[in-house]
């Protein structure tokens, strides 16, 4: 899309994060000076970043055992926001939704680099553990629907005796489109660790989503959450 609106249209895109709580920027990609002399590719993976905190703004990152975690660009752990106009209490609720430090968790599992500029790597509840390791559902996804004959795809954790939990992906083919099982999982190799590719796709006519257009992935897991136990569609 960035690369579209460059050529297509002369048009500099600029990516942002935020939510209802956060009033509602949280972060927005805007170079700093010294990254014009990086090149145009290097120029784009930084666009796609969500970027830097705004004045009054402050990030962090924390791992599963509460410590914040370096800010490196690879470390990943749940990201916390705090400011003046980031919630505290929810409307006619009574309980403090910050952390005992005065923290928002939002929710989102992300990394911090050295200058600040923050990605979304996935949310926390649709992360995939298998064998102890994390998996992003949103980097199989982006793969996915990559593929030109795929227009709408979703990771999904599907439990699994031995891994606990695999990646399994529901997609939806383009309309004539006849790629099959196999030669979507093989499109996967060389773009992600060996580990990390998918066990089993499932291709269906339509992905439920809500009103603004999220795909429901609890409705997902309901459904295909024991495909590689059972090998068919949970009831």
């Amino acid at each position: 899309m960035i690369d579209t609106f460059r050529e297509v249209y002369n048009c500099d895109t600029i990516h942002a994060w935020g939510m209802t709580e956060t009033s509602p920027l949280g972060s927005i990609n805007q170079p700093k000076a010294r990254h014009d002399e990086l090149s145009s590719a290097e120029i784009v993976a930084l666009r796609c970043t969500q970027g830097r905190p705004p004045f009054g703004v402050d990030l962090r990152i924390v791992g599963e055992e509460g410590a914040e975690q370096p800010r490196d660009g690879v470390a990943q752990g749940e990201l916390h926001i705090r400011g003046h106009w980031v919630v505290d209490t929810y409307f006619g609720e009574d309980q403090n939704a910050l952390t005992d430090d005065g923290w928002f968790d939002t929710g989102d599992i992300a990394s911090l680099d050295a200058d600040g500029f923050m990605t979304i790597r996935d949310r926390s509840k649709d992360l995939i553990k298998s064998g102890g390791e994390w998996i992003s559902s949103v980097a199989l996804e982006n793969i996915a629907v990559s593929h030109p004959c795929i227009v709408l795809a979703a990771a999904i954790a599907a439990r699994h005796e031995k891994w606990g939990e695999r990646p399994v992906i529901v997609a939806v083919r383009a309309e004539g489109a006849e790629l099959d099982e196999s030669d979507l999982i093989a499109y996967f190799r060389g773009k992600v660790v060996s580990w990390q590719i998918p066990d089993a796709v499932i291709f269906v006519d339509k992905i439920p989503v809500n009103g603004a257009g999220k795909m429901l992935k609890t409705s997902l897991r309901k459904n295909y959450g024991n495909v590689l136990i059972e090998g068919t569609m949970c009831s």
